[in-house]
């Protein structure tokens, strides 16, 4: 996600640059979507981290990229979706896991 928003980003600059002035192309459109990606949950961030560190444990514990390391983190992120699943929509739960799933997935 964080590719997508930097390409988006220097398209609109080089677009704006070149043709138009910044506030037409609208940078702050661009920006402001780049930046509502994550939930303002203490939850979620603390989910997020959590996934992280697993990844780097799983990577120092079987060797990263081995089929180890891929089959433990796999594992996590099967079990992160179904705890997100069961977990009622908005509540403390639900932003853990949701944030664990998706540091899980960025870290893989």
């Amino acid at each position: 996600m964080k590719k997508v928003c930097a390409v988006l980003s220097v398209v609109a600059l080089l677009a704006g640059g070149l043709t138009f002035p910044t506030h037409a192309v609208g940078l702050g459109v661009a920006s402001a979507s780049c930046a509502t990606v994550y939930p303002d949950n203490d939850y979620f961030f603390a989910g997020l981290y959590s996934g992280r560190d697993f990844v780097a444990v799983a990577a120092a514990t079987y060797g990263s990229g081995t089929p180890d390391y891929y089959a433990a983190v796999d594992a996590e992120i099967a079990y992160a979706q179904e705890a997100l699943a069961a977990s009622p929509y908005g509540g403390d739960d639900y932003y853990y896991y949701w944030g664990y799933r998706t540091g899980l997935r960025q870290s893989r």
